[in-house]
């Protein structure tokens, strides 16, 4: 009624000059029925996200095993490492810290050891800024190569384009200072290439 008699400066109920040509009644049942789908929608997206807290809280027990005290331990790790480097809360995130520990464990490592594996990682990820995409290209090809227990050529070729040329100096140069290399800044590349040739350059 507002709106029929002052139609420029009347309550319009959200709905502009469409409350006008509906009328009352027309707006009534506009606002009923929009309000009907808007709870509609809550629902599913309360459903939706139920299931997903019951699959991130899933994925993050199976990284810690049966002990219960391990899927403690292991869930709380993975919320302090992604919350200290920025990374996100997801379901996909949690399977990716799920599989990647388990299979660090199924290495022989610890879960203590593995969390933190996964730790360094992801600081490395976040130092060189990599984005979603790159994360992923780059776990792939270090789990490739801890599973093998030392990188193949084309193992190292997708890492370094995965992880930037910062990255991949500072790992040659780590090598090279481990494995005591004399040579020159400039020939630690082809020092590297040859040393995974060789079998030299390990996983760890």
């Amino acid at each position: 009624e507002a709106t029929r008699n002052n139609p420029s400066g009347g309550a319009d109920f959200g709905l502009g000059s469409f409350a006008i040509a509906l009328g009352a009644a027309g707006t009534a049942l506009y606002a009923l029925t929009s309000a009907m789908a808007y709870a509609g929608e809550r629902i599913k997206q309360r459903q939706t996200d139920a299931s997903d807290a019951e699959q991130f809280d899933t994925a993050l027990e199976t990284s810690g095993g049966k002990n219960p005290l391990n899927q403690k331990y292991s869930k709380e790790r993975f919320i302090d490492i992604s919350n200290k480097f920025g990374m996100e809360l997801s379901v996909e995130a949690a399977k990716v810290y799920a599989n990647f520990v388990g299979g660090q464990v199924a290495l022989g490592k610890t879960l203590e050891q593995a969390t933190k594996t996964y730790e360094d990682q992801s600081a490395v990820f976040r130092a060189a800024a990599l984005d979603k995409e790159q994360q992923k290209r780059a776990a792939y090809q270090l789990g490739q190569i801890r599973a093998k227990g030392k990188p193949e050529g084309g193992d190292v070729n997708d890492l370094f384009d995965a992880v930037g040329a910062p990255v991949a100096s500072a790992i040659r140069a780590a090598a090279a200072t481990r494995l005591g290399f004399k040579g020159k800044v400039e020939e630690q590349a082809g020092w590297f290439k040859a040393q995974v040739t060789k079998g030299n350059i390990l996983a760890k």
